[in-house]
């Protein structure tokens, strides 16, 4: 289920990271359990790179709905 939610960062050189935060609000409908967060950057691919295969990370760990 996509979670819509945005952040400004400002361009990266090769290899560099970013951190933040950003909340989203859950659906009352999603059902219960344990989900990862995916984040991606350019995910329309708007900007061109030479990996375009590098832009979307999972949560370390679980966010649980109970």
């Amino acid at each position: 289920m996509l979670l819509g939610g945005s952040r400004a960062v400002s361009s990266l050189s090769t290899g560099q990271t970013t951190n933040g935060n950003l909340t989203v609000t859950i659906p009352s409908t999603m059902a219960l359990g344990a989900y990862y967060v995916l984040s991606c950057a350019d995910d329309l691919n708007t900007v061109s790179e030479s990996d375009e295969g590098n832009n979307c990370k999972a949560s370390a760990t679980r966010v649980r709905l109970r």
